[in-house]
């Protein structure tokens, strides 16, 4: 499943907009994961996050059925973590904007885009 969303940028921009659903719904406890946490057994969650994201990128990347379609050299690890770094902050921006839901549609959208633009660049080129 996982090719077909980042290739598809209408179905890409209904998974984030059903993923700022579920970030809106779990607000107070992202919130506190990604801010409150130092001390805690969840210390380190927004880091650990952003690692199983890059994990789980890498192993999409290895996966691919074309492996022309995507050469891996010694800066994918710096674009992983590019990728993963957007990631976190599109999770972060929902969060400082969860009271207005008009621009985190049009944030969601936004971001949707920068994302199928950046997987349809690495897959094409």
């Amino acid at each position: 499943m996982m090719p077909k969303i980042f290739t598809d940028l209408f179905l890409l921009k209904e998974v984030f907009h059903y993923h700022s659903k579920i970030i809106l719904e779990n607000a107070d406890g992202l919130i506190l994961l990604f801010t409150k946490s130092d001390g805690s057994k969840y210390h380190g969650y927004r880091k650990q996050l952003l690692d199983t994201y890059i994990y789980n990128l890498k192993l999409w990347f290895d996966t691919l059925e074309d492996k022309n379609k995507f050469e891996r050299d010694k800066a994918d690890n710096m674009i992983f973590r590019t990728i993963g770094s957007i990631y976190i902050a599109y999770i972060e921006e929902i969060l400082n904007n969860r009271d207005d839901i008009e621009i985190i549609n049009l944030y969601t959208d936004k971001i949707a885009t920068i994302i199928y633009g950046i997987f349809r660049n690495l897959l094409i080129d």
